[in-house]
């Protein structure tokens, strides 16, 4: 009540209705500040909506290797967005092709989701930078 008879003898009409919320919950033991507005809603994160895969037969698509390769697709329209070529597969000609090529064993995204971890047969690993598109080895 005291806050009430301050904020009268102050003149300040406007501070009234505050005063009396917050005497409000001063006697029902609530210190809380008041709210002016309630909390928005809690927005639910964002999905990731492309998906990466590795492309093994890529011969098939006119590549000139098989394996080495992943593509990005869109996962609302299942549309290629984009191929990269992660390694070279070096081809001896006095083997049979077949048996040398070299294909992705692995995929993963790194914590973040801008980097994409690569392994391929032979234990190599290769990191891919999702906006740049540049491949590095470490």
């Amino acid at each position: 009540m005291n806050c009430i008879l301050h904020a009268i003898s102050h003149g300040l009409m406007s501070l009234l209705l505050l005063s009396q919320v917050a005497c409000a919950n001063e006697v029902a033991g609530d210190e809380r500040p008041v709210k002016e507005r309630s909390a928005p809603a809690h927005a639910k994160p964002v999905q990731q909506i492309i998906r990466y895969e590795a492309l093994p037969w890529g011969k098939r698509r006119g590549l000139g290797q098989n394996g080495g390769y992943i593509t990005a697709i869109d996962n609302r329209s299942n549309q290629e967005l984009w191929i990269l070529k992660i390694y070279t597969v070096h081809y001896d000609d006095e083997m049979e092709s077949d048996k040398q090529d070299l294909f992705i064993t692995h995929l993963s995204l790194m914590k973040g989701g801008r980097q994409l971890i690569v392994k391929d047969e032979r234990g190599r690993t290769y990191f891919v930078d999702l906006t740049t598109r540049v491949v590095q080895t470490k």
